[in-house]
């Protein structure tokens, strides 16, 4: 998913998370003033530097957060301070597994400390960074769930057998899974899982299997079959990686459990299908596009005598039917003339050279997300 606060800015937020500031704000009223701790832990791993993978994670943390409105990071030297935020990344490369834990001090309460872990097997620079967002605000929301889940009230303990308020609670959690509601499901599963007293070690032993498996993948299915709807390219994306998370996140939290992890491998890899898919076709998209500039460009250099400047490049561009934005140009000593062609939605360069004796022509094999759009 700023330094922080710019970052936060970019982020955008999951739809499941759509009600969170109201689940949060009859059960933790103001938000609570904390001062905040980032530190990782990757021996001697590195995938990407230290800092960026500590500002991936908190970062995609501080924008949940931020969303809910439960918590208010301030200084360390502010008046009114009620407790701490601790944000602890590791890394643990023997079983290619990234962690977020988040620990929430606040005197007088429990210590809120909740943890989200994934699987980053096989990932590339850009997907480790798509990890430690993941864990980051999953670690957040798990954060809220378990707050809003305690806070509500004393966990009531039930003599009965057969526990008929938990198992209720069970139940209801289920219904806000089935339709949707994944943040709703979360707090009513933390509330199961957190009773204790005769009747209920059954009741949340399956609650914290629903954290761990059952909730996740219902939310990954949804997602998937939601895919590709009106939302655009910029929600396929999210959605995508959501899923591929998600997956990865059920990976890193059922270790022992063979069937789950090959079912979460097999998702996995129809994702992946599906992303190659989904980024081949836009290629061929921006390409589309990028070819009306090319000969806008051509018909200039043939007019002219000698490749357009960054100046005339940018006239060029204005007068394209879509969104383009003009990258770096450089001049070469033989007299030819580079560009990069940038599509604004998608962040895909198409990278172009002008030579005045033949034209424009575009570096196929060179489309590619720019650099500034890396994240996209």
């Amino acid at each position: 998913m700023t330094a922080l606060l710019r970052r936060l800015a970019r982020l955008v937020p999951a739809s499941a998370l759509a009600t969170l500031a109201l689940l949060a704000a009859p059960a933790l009223a103001a938000p609570t003033a904390v001062t905040l701790d980032v530190s990782i832990d990757n021996g001697s791993w590195i995938p990407l530097p230290a800092d960026a993978m500590q500002a991936a994670t908190a970062d995609a943390a501080l924008a949940r957060i931020s969303e809910g409105g439960w918590l208010r990071v301030v200084p360390s030297d502010a008046s009114g301070i009620e407790g701490s935020l601790a944000v602890a990344v590791s890394l643990v490369e023997k079983a290619q597994i990234a962690k977020a834990v988040l620990t929430l001090a606040v005197p007088g309460e429990a210590t809120y400390v909740a943890a989200a872990s994934i699987s980053v097997r096989g990932l590339d620079g850009q997907g480790f960074h798509r990890a430690f967002e993941h864990v980051g605000r999953e670690a957040a929301d798990r954060l809220h769930s378990m707050m809003a889940a305690r806070r509500g009230g004393p966990i009531e303990i039930v003599d009965d057998a057969d526990d008929t308020h938990w198992r209720d609670t069970f139940n209801t959690a289920q219904q806000e899974k089935h339709a949707g509601g994944w943040a709703e499901a979360r707090v009513l599963f933390e509330q199961v899982a957190a009773a204790s007293g005769p009747g209920t070690s059954r009741l949340a032993q399956m609650a914290h299997d629903e954290l761990r498996y059952g909730l996740p993948v219902m939310e990954a299915r949804q997602t998937l079959v939601g895919m590709g709807g009106p939302g655009g390219a910029g929600d396929f994306a999210t959605s995508l990686a959501r899923v591929e998370g998600l997956y990865r996140q059920i990976q890193a939290e059922n270790p022992t459990n063979v069937a789950r992890i090959q079912e979460a491998q097999q998702a996995l890899d129809q994702a992946a299908v599906m992303r190659n898919a989904w980024e081949q076709a836009r290629r061929s998209q921006v390409v589309m596009r990028v070819h009306e500039v090319r000969m806008m460009l051509t018909e200039l250099v043939y007019m002219e005598g000698a490749c357009p400047d960054a100046a005339a490049f940018d006239r060029v561009l204005s007068q394209s039917t879509f969104e383009l934005e003009a990258g770096p140009v450089t001049r070469g000593a033989d007299g030819t003339t580079r560009y990069s062609i940038v599509d604004a939605e998608s962040g895909i360069g198409v990278p172009a050279t002008c030579d005045p004796r033949r034209g424009v022509q575009l570096d196929l094999n060179g489309v590619a997300p720019t650099p500034a759009r890396h994240g996209r």
